[in-house]
This record gives C-alpha cells, structure tokens and sequence, in this order.
C-alpha cells in the first residue's frame, strides 16, 4: 500500500469578486487598535444601495451611504460573524510548508463583502425559525476549484468546528478546503494507490477530541480495509476488516463525529462495530434483513439501520440490543437510505422507487411505549411483531432510487436526491414538511448529484457531482456559514 501526502499553504486567488471599493485593511491581531489612522476616512462615504453586494451591509432598507468609519466597521462585524475560524485548521497552518497560511487582511474583507451580500439586513441566528415556500441562495464559487477531482465525488463533508471541507472520490484521492465562498484554497491531499474512495467522514480519534472537534478521517471503499487519516499527524493508517466479521467489502459506513467508533454495513444482516481508538472489532449487531444504510444518533448511543425487509431497528449501543423496531410502511424490499435530525426529532427513509418518508420520533417512541405497555392499536398496532407508524409525510419528488438523505445542523432542512436522475436534488423544509419550490431551478447546474453537506450553522450547502466538482451555494436566510 502507498499512499501520498501533499500538504499546501492556502494561497490567494487571483482575481477580485468584483467591482466593489476596496475595503481597509483590518489591523493585525493582537493589537488593540490602529496603528494609524488615514484623515481621509472622514470624508470618505461609500454609496452602499448603488450595489448588490453592499446593500446588506445596511442596517435598515432606507440607508444608501455610508461614511469611512461606519463602512469599515460593517464590513469588519460581517467578516467576524461570517468566518468563524477552525480550532485544528488554525493548528496546522502554523505548522504549514511552504508559507503563512494566513490571508491578507484585504482579501478578507472582500471575501466578507462577498458574503455579507448573501446575508440580511438583521441578524439572524441558526436558532431562527426558517420560513416555508421559497429559500434564498446564491452561488459561490466551488468548494473544490482548485483541485477538482478527477472521477466521482462520493463524499463531501463540512467538519463540525469551522469551515473545513472534505471532498473524496472514485480518484482515490481525498482533499482539505478552507471553504470562504471565494478562493477556498486547498489545504491538504492525500492520494491511496489501491482504493477508490466510495465515503469519507471525519471522526474523533478518542472521546477526549471534543473540545477541538473531529481530528480523523476515515476512508472506505469496495475493499476488505479502510484507512484513517490523522490530520493533526499526517498520517495515514490501513485497518484491515473485523476479524470477526470477514467481509469482502467495508464500501459503506457511519460514524458519529463525537465518538471514536464507526459501524459498518455487513453481510447477511450483520453490523460490524469497530473502535477508531484501539483500530480493533468491537461487536456485531444482527438485524432481520440485509443491511441497507445505517444512522447515528448526534451523541453516539443509538445506532438506526435498515435493510431490505422494510424494517427500521434503534440500537442501543451500551446495551447493543435492539430497543425498537417499526415498520418502514411502503418501502418493504426497496429501503435504500436512512439518516437521522441532529435534534432527534425526525427520521428519514429513502427507497428505489423514489420515495422519502419522514417520521417524527416522538410519535414511533410513542408507539413503542404503547406496545410495551399492551396498549397497541391504531397507528401504534403491530406487523409482523413490529410497531407499525404512519409517516408524518411520504415525498414524492424524486423518481429514482434515493441515495442521499442528510439533515441541517439546525433539524430544519433535508436535502435528498438520487444520483441515477440528472439534476434530481431536493430541498426539504421540515416543520412544515414540504419541498421549497423554487429552488432548485432547472438552470441550476447540479448534473448527477452523488452527495451533499450543509455547514455548521446551516449558511452554505456543498453539492458533489458526477463532473468532480463541489458546488457550493450560500442559504440566505443564516448569518453565519
């Protein structure tokens, strides 16, 4: 086995976003104000309505100018709020060959401009409540312009603390962004001689990583291994399959990014547990059917599958007994994905026919409870032995097999698409469980979508495709990215 790593400094782009006035320069960091001041900033005033991208920099619609001091200021909050930095990508900057990985301070304004453009006109936390029907975006630059890949993208992924980006596919190669929406210059490659990369995921190395967030990546694909990257070391680990579990391909898993264990797809309805601490097989869960997708609970301590009998099963990992079963009503023989709110609430399933139910939790708890209590019926009746529940909504806007389910940070979207129909990505809004109408449109260039990740706080939404590129697109409605 070989495998190459390439680590580069972010370099600027060339190039400007536009015609907007150039922003003053920040002052460097550990000051704690100008080193000097330029008289013209007082009399300087920018027409902020003249431009799009300006105008969000307004603190009420009837504002058109701006004087020196206030512009600089607006652009410097936006930028704050908009670029929160990466813990581990600050790290490893420091360490970094080939020159600072810092940017100049002007770019950053530009690229918070940029941003800013994207924003409201008040602040507008993650918790806000997203409003149904339509949804804002624009389109950024790709996540990957400077290193698309060659194949397939096959996964791309935000890490959890900043605005870190994964991408990894069919060319065997996995890359680092730092994602800003203009340059998103590339951070770190890695190149493996003998497996196409079908998913990648960060995940913690211990459990002792929260504080700075996920520090590995793990890497699998249609061999009898997987590999680990550890970013922090730059090292790359092969782990050969659970020797108590031999299977002939590891293609597809889960993991949690708060817990050092990931689970596997097995054969013969089998789940092979394995510890990313001790590299070791843990255990294995048996379920009904054949394996089909598997989901984590954000904490770690349940673990959801499905398979091809159309039976959705909640494991209780201290205990690694089923705690629930229910019926996936319809998708009986045709389960294809599976994924989980980060709040818990909603359940997601996807099938070949195209099919997407979602079930609020509460409601199969509930039915669950009933069933132990001897007090089944209506929609809390069994089949089979199993709970049966209602879905709180059947989508019906796909057409072909759903391959891709995955939830916002914030539980209030599901983005879901199939990768065997062009252009087939939807957005989903999920207090009122409908698809936004108007986005996408059908000149949005989305090709044959393999995969998809929205951003910590929910104000960017990455889109990897057949052609090798990472979309990128910016969701209005969230301050932060």
């Amino acid at each position: 086995m070989h495998a190459y790593l390439c680590i580069s400094a972010p370099s600027g782009a060339p190039g400007s976003a536009g015609g907007a006035p150039e922003p003053p320069s920040a002052p460097a960091a550990g000051r704690s104000g100008a080193v000097w001041a330029d008289p013209d900033d007082e009399t300087v005033r920018v027409d902020v309505a003249a431009r799009n991208r300006l105008r969000k920099l307004r603190t009420s619609e009837k504002q058109t100018v701006m004087e020196g001091a206030e512009y600089e200021a607006a652009l410097r909050k936006q930028h704050q709020a908009l670029n929160p930095r990466t813990s581990w990508a600050k790290k490893r900057s420091a360490a970094s060959v080939g020159g600072s990985a810092e940017v100049g301070d002007e770019d950053e304004a530009e690229v918070a401009a940029l941003l800013a453009s994207a924003g409201g006109l008040v602040d507008r936390p993650m918790g806000r409540r997203l409003p149904p029907g339509q949804i804002e975006t624009t389109r950024l630059k790709d996540a990957n312009q400077h290193q698309p890949s060659e194949a397939v993208v096959q996964s791309v992924r935000f890490h959890p603390n900043g605005q870190l980006l994964l991408t990894a596919g069919l060319d065997k190669k996995l890359h680092l962004f730092q994602v800003d929406g203009l340059r998103n210059p590339l951070v770190q490659s890695l190149h493996l001689d003998d497996m196409p990369i079908t998913q990648a995921e960060f995940a913690a190395g211990s459990s002792s990583d929260s504080s700075g967030g996920p520090d590995r990546v793990v890497m699998s694909g249609r061999r009898p291994h997987f590999y680990v990257y550890d970013m922090g070391a730059a090292r790359v680990e092969r782990v050969l399959g659970p020797a108590g579990c031999p299977l002939k391909s590891l293609e597809r898993f889960a993991g949690p990014s708060s817990e050092p264990l990931v689970a596997f797809t097995g054969d013969g309805g089998f789940i092979p547990l394995v510890s990313l601490r001790s590299r070791q097989w843990v255990a294995n869960l048996k379920m009904s059917g054949n394996v089909r997708a598997l989901a984590f609970t954000h904490d770690g301590t349940e673990l959801l599958s499905t398979g091809d009998d159309g039976v959705v099963h909640l494991w209780d990992l201290r205990t690694r007994r089923c705690r629930l079963a229910f019926t996936d009503l319809g998708n009986i023989g045709d389960a294809s994905s599976l994924a989980l709110s980060p709040d818990g609430s909603y359940i997601a399933t996807g099938a070949k026919s195209g099919v997407v139910n979602v079930y609020r939790r509460a409601e199969v708890e509930a039915a669950a409870a009933a069933r132990t209590a001897g007090a089944g019926g209506g929609s809390g009746g069994l089949v089979s032995g199993r709970v049966s529940v209602a879905p709180a909504r059947e989508l019906l806007n796909l057409t072909t097999d759903v391959d891709m389910l995955v939830f916002s940070p914030d539980s209030q979207m599901l983005a879901m698409s199939s990768r065997m129909k062009r252009d087939s990505l939807r957005l989903v809004h999920l207090p009122s469980l409908t698809v936004f109408a108007n986005w996408p449109t059908g000149r949005t260039p989305l090709h044959y979508v393999h995969c998809a990740d929205f951003s910590p706080h929910c104000g960017l939404l990455a889109i990897g495709n057949a052609k090798g590129r990472a979309l990128l697109y910016r969701l209005h409605h969230y301050q932060q990215v």
